[in-house]
């Protein structure tokens, strides 16, 4: 009886060491298979769930200079000692909605009913486009003005497809 124990617990731990080498040499072949294109899309499919390409042709009458006018009055008198900058988004295919609109830090900040809109950001505040009321794709391009803003870049172009699309965190220069 003791013989036969002994004799299943090395049975067990030879298949166990068996099926340890062929998982390890499975993710060894699969490894190696992903780093070729040809396999990583018959095994992966995020590179086909990544999105599409956007075009980075500007369309004609946005070549024009920006003219930013200063005057949004201060509604916290707190808020003056904050630098500040403005960040202009642009529909490229405007659309007269009041449902679009850009909210900063989760709040309605203006809606798109004119085409654009001109956002006072602050370094850390986050910048969403909210087209949920939309049913077709809409395309946006943000125009920084200046050099104190690193991100979001200059030129961006962003499209939503009826959904709230982050345009991202405005980080300023030091």
């Amino acid at each position: 009886m003791k013989n036969s124990n002994w004799q299943w617990i090395q049975q067990r731990d030879r298949l166990l060491l068996y099926l340890t080498f062929f998982c390890l040499s499975l993710l060894l072949v699969s490894q190696i298979i992903l780093l070729f294109q040809a396999g990583r899309v018959q095994l992966s499919r995020i590179d086909q769930l990544e999105g599409e390409q956007l075009s980075l042709d500007i369309p004609p009458g946005y070549n024009e200079p920006i003219k930013i006018i200063d005057s949004q009055n201060v509604t916290n008198p707190l808020q003056l000692f904050r630098n500040s900058q403005v960040i202009i988004i642009r529909m490229i295919t405007p659309v007269n909605h009041h449902g679009v609109f850009a909210a900063i830090n989760g709040k309605k900040a203006e809606d798109f009913y004119k085409g654009e809109v001109q956002l006072h950001v602050y370094d850390g505040d986050y910048v969403e486009i909210n087209a949920t009321a939309l049913q077709q794709p809409s395309q946006y391009i943000v125009n920084v003005p200046g050099s104190k803003v690193v991100s979001p870049l200059n030129g961006l172009i962003v499209e939503s497809r009826g959904t709230i699309t982050a345009v991202g965190k405005v980080k300023f220069k030091n």
